[in-house]
């Protein structure tokens, strides 16, 4: 630190302090230990009326340094103002009189008071195109993000180039910047200006010592940059440079430059764009599995010998509906000049006729594209098949060979069968898809025909079931589970029999066999259980003709619905007079390997889901075309209808013990466990996993996600009313598989998220986006052990492997922020502990399911002191 850092930090105190009264008692405690102790001992730094001094473990006068006792005395004795300049590590419990009393000096304001000085000082004493580099390279550092530029590394860089006397492109590296050697000083034609040359600077770091490139070689990095005519010392010390900086940090690495202005910028240029065009490369339209690309418009044919097909529908009056047939290349060089040639593509016949012709300017994009869409062939008759190739080439320069695609062929008509399998909106529900139909009618005449297997429904790789109306362009998908489609084949297969089912899984909540079906043993001469085996009967005739139980539309005005109404009347019936443990009929008893039960799965079949579904099935048909509300509308307003609490509570297997509602797993089923259970958080999580993992099937946990969003408004509460740190401290106590807590950390961290080319470091530190540090603290069951924080240990092994995808919700969890002083830590840091109770303290605590569950029985008869209300109407008879 220099006496100019003093000197402007002093005169930064003044403004902000101003005249005190006598006695007055101002500290600040966000200076570094090595900043305050080098402010107290500099003789630069004088705050005009104020004695300053720098509060530590030790009395030293000479180097102004006194401890927290004697700063409680100078306090108390109110004669001089004092400044404090707090060593937050050394100065002990004695300041929190100082800190209660005091008036502090905050960090913000104080280096905003210093930057404004500084930037003044700048232009007065430099000139003001020096502080308009400085200002444009402080933005261009923290735009690119590798590291967070602090204020004090800021106002750092700017007393540095002040008390030097030299340009500040020279103390770049201070920013994580390639230093500068001015215009004036590199004395050479074609020097960059101030905006070209802070472009370089930030293109040199990336290309350099960017973490994308830091599997290449420092050789093949250097002629990456294509430099212009180097020196063999420049490139030899460049590439020694490479090698030193990659066995050490950034910032280290990047301070070794200050001495070697050989190598700064303009002392090294790159070459310009290049004008000519070398060579031409066509992409092929196959991946690396030797599959047809989506990105090109192509489809496979029926036969896999077969060229691909470019299907053209002559129906299509929208440009929306149009077929796409994309080709793309690369030039060489890579720096080709934008416009520098123009390319002819052209779609020819094998006989060398031309059917259609692009051309395209060049780009000066990593991908040079060309697309073709219905109106290039329109001259082409409805009924043509024609087989086809793609030519590249360069207008005017016959000496770049063209380059030729592979052979495809042109059609009319649909697309290939096999490509209708999969696409189309998810819906949660096929009646929230079909609302978007044009007439009710249209809607009725589908559900006869699904019942029918008029229209039958497609099942792709992912457990997708795909429904296509006759209304063109209209298709919509629901997730099957795939034990939900194991169990109803089961059920089938025992001729539809009343019972239930129980599955053994790990730990994990991965089946471990296949379910076993068990069914109730049947009364005699009962006529309501002969009467709700038929109705299992023939609502399994009706699941085998379409679908399974996900894929049902419970349309009323539908001939149809009468098979549904007898289910749910002859089960009402039987649930009235039989033994109550019919009520776990169509639900799965999940068990861990031992027998031990662990909760319980309430399928799409068992009658209060099958009848809340028809409810709501009706609600969303009637709402639509009697109601006449939009489509979109509807389903945006029905969201949070997901039937949960349907049932809310089941007989349990012992007497004493019931099941009650934990959570929806995914629409159609939902998970339940014993009223017992200490952590019902990690069993639903275990119910999800059995369930069967698919696209979104976390998410579907609707009650763990109203939960997340309501406790992510309460930490931002917390954070909004402590405004100290950027890392909180969380403790998790039951939280299961802790996605509901992630989950509302991640509804956190997109409250306070800042685009990182926007980002602005000037903001306080509660101001930015937090990083978190969570421990879980599971209950004693050992399984629950197990599951607590594996949806985190999850989502980061899908990132590891690449096995699946990583929702875009979740992707936070593995960034890392950036912090002064070239620190990077994880954004989200998390921990399994063995206790239950945690023994040490932290910002917030979350609890779940803290209190106990109780299913208690009352009389049927309401008690004597209920008081009843009748209304009568006019048309009513009274006796």
């Amino acid at each position: 630190m220099t006496h100019l850092h003093a000197r402007i930090l002093a005169r930064a105190f003044e403004g902000l302090l101003g005249l005190p009264d006598s006695g007055s008692v101002a500290y600040a405690r966000c200076l570094s230990p090595d900043l305050a102790h080098g402010l107290a001992a500099n003789s630069a730094f004088d705050v005009a009326h104020w004695h300053h001094f720098c509060v530590a473990a030790e009395d030293n006068m000479k180097r102004r340094i006194i401890t927290a006792d004697r700063a409680v005395e100078m306090r108390e004795t109110k004669q001089d103002a004092t400044l404090l300049l707090v060593d937050t590590e050394e100065s002990g419990a004695g300041m929190d009189g100082i800190y209660s009393a005091a008036r502090e000096v905050q960090e913000a304001d104080l280096f905003d008071h210093a930057l404004k000085l500084a930037y003044a000082d700048m232009a007065d004493q430099l000139s003001p195109p020096f502080r308009n580099f400085a200002e444009r390279a402080v933005q261009k550092a923290r735009a690119r993000g590798l590291y967070s530029v602090s204020k004090w590394t800021e106002f750092d860089f700017l007393c540095r180039a002040i008390d030097q006397k030299k340009h500040p492109g020279a103390f770049l590296h201070l920013l994580g910047l390639w230093p500068v050697l001015s215009s004036d000083e590199a004395n050479a034609p074609g020097a960059l200006d101030a905006s070209g040359a802070l472009d370089e600077s930030r293109f040199f770091v990336e290309r350099l010592l960017g973490a994308r490139f830091s599997g290449v070689s420092p050789r093949q990095r250097i002629e990456a940059l294509r430099l212009l005519q180097p020196t063999e010392q420049q490139s030899r010390d460049l590439e020694q440079f490479l090698r030193h900086a990659d066995a050490n940090h950034f910032l280290t690495a990047l301070s070794d430059l200050a001495a070697k202005e050989h190598l700064w910028i303009n002392a090294l240029r790159r070459q310009a764009a290049a004008h000519d065009i070398q060579s031409i490369e066509l992409l092929p339209w196959r991946t690396r599995a030797g599959k047809i690309a989506r990105w090109s418009g192509l489809r496979e044919s029926e036969n896999p010998n077969d060229p691909p097909v470019f299907t053209l529908d002559p129906e299509a009056e929208r440009a929306s509906d149009y077929s796409q047939l994309e080709v793309r290349w690369r030039a060489e060089p890579d720096n080709l000049e934008k416009d520098a040639v123009e390319y002819r593509v052209q779609v020819m016949t094998e006989m060398g006729e031309e059917l259609a012709v692009r051309e395209v300017a060049h780009s000066a994009r990593s991908q040079e594209k060309c697309r073709f869409n219905n109106d290039d062939f329109s001259d082409l008759g409805d009924g043509a098949l024609i087989s086809a190739r793609v030519t590249v080439s360069v207008i005017g320069d016959s000496q770049i060979e063209p380059e030729k695609s592979e052979e495809f062929v042109i059609r009319f008509g649909e697309p290939l069968e096999q490509e209708r399998i999969g696409g189309g909106k998810r819906v949660r529900a096929f009646s929230e898809g079909v609302i978007d139909l044009e007439t009710r009618e249209t809607v009725s005449n589908l559900v006869a025909a699904m019942a029918s297997s008029e229209c039958p429904l497609q099942l792709d790789a992912k457990g997708s079931l795909t429904l296509r109306t006759p209304q063109r362009g209209k298709a919509y998908q629901v997730f099957q589970p795939p034990l939900i489609r194991m169990v109803e084949k089961q059920w089938l297969d025992h001729d539809a029999a009343i019972g239930r089912w129980i599955l053994q899984v790990r730990s994990s909540g991965e089946m471990a066999a296949e379910p076993e079906f068990e069914p109730f043993a049947q009364p005699d001469d009962n006529p309501d259980w002969t009467r709700a085996r038929t109705g299992n009967q023939r609502i399994a005739e009706r699941l085998v003709e379409n679908g399974g139980s996900v894929a049902q539309i419970y349309d009323e005005s539908s001939p149809t619905f009468n098979t549904v109404k007898e289910y749910l009347l002859a089960w009402a019936a039987l649930l009235e007079k039989g033994d109550p443990l019919l009520a776990l009929a169509n639900t799965i008893e999940v068990q861990s390997l031992s027998g031990r039960t662990i909760g319980l799965i309430v399928l799409p079949t068992h009658a209060l889901r099958l009848a809340w579904h028809a409810a709501y099935d009706n609600l969303a048909l009637h709402a639509r075309f009697v109601q006449d509300i939009a489509a979109q509308h509807i389903r945006d307003e029905f969201l949070p209808l997901d039937g949960a609490m349907f049932p809310a509570f089941l007989p349990g297997l012992h007497a004493g013990h019931s099941f009650v509602f934990a959570d929806t797993l995914g629409f159609h089923a939902v998970g339940m466990v014993r009223d017992d259970d200490r952590e019902p958080k990690a069993t639903a999580a275990m119910l999800a996993r059995a369930l069967g993992d698919g696209d979104g099937a976390e998410s579907a946990r609707t009650t763990s996600n109203i939960s997340a969003k309501a406790l992510a408004d309460e930490i931002i509460r917390y954070l909004e009313c402590h405004k100290k740190s950027r890392l909180l401290h969380i403790h998790a106590l039951r939280a299961g598989d802790g996605m509901t807590v992630a989950r509302s950390l991640g509804h956190v961290h997109d409250h306070y998220s800042i685009d990182e080319d926007e980002q602005d470091q000037d903001k306080n530190p509660h101001e930015l986006t937090p990083a978190f540090v969570l421990e879980f603290y599971p209950s004693a069951q050992q399984h629950e052990r197990d599951i607590a924080g594996r949806f985190i240990s999850q989502a980061r092994e899908k990132r590891r492997s690449g096995a699946g995808v990583l929702s875009s919700k979740d992707a936070w969890m593995l960034e890392s922020v950036n912090l002064p002083g070239e620190v990077r830590l994880p954004r989200l840091r998390w921990a399994r502990k063995d206790q239950e109770q945690p023994d040490r303290s932290a910002h917030l605590a979350i609890a779940f399911d803290a209190l106990d569950a109780r299913v208690v029985a009352e009389d049927a008869d309401p008690p004597s002191d209920h008081v009843q209300a009748y209304v009568q109407h006019k048309s009513d008879k009274t006796d």
